[in-house]
């Protein structure tokens, strides 16, 4: 329907980008790229398709994206405290 054009990229990128993304089996430069200019650190979780995908391709794979420390540490651990506080020691 073409009258609702204008309007399908704006809300589709306020869609998107209200939700959380995990990584599993995406750390790569290319998905990462495309997933962070969609949607801020805050809102990218690590995430891991063990036993199909070992946990350390993923995590060998945020190493190697060129992220601050900072933003491993938010996407690594402090993105999922934010949302499940009770899980916090």
């Amino acid at each position: 329907m073409p009258n609702f054009r204008p309007n399908l990229k704006k809300k589709s990128e306020i869609h998107a980008g209200s939700k959380y993304y995990d990584i599993a089996s995406a750390a790569n430069p290319t998905a990462m790229a495309a997933l962070m200019k969609l949607v801020p650190t805050s809102q990218i979780l690590f995430g891991s398709d063990y036993p199909y995908v070992p946990i350390g391709a993923t995590a060998g794979g945020m190493t190697r994206l060129g992220l601050s420390a900072a933003d491993l540490q938010m996407i690594g651990r402090n993105n999922a405290l934010a949302l499940l506080p009770r899980l916090k020691v």
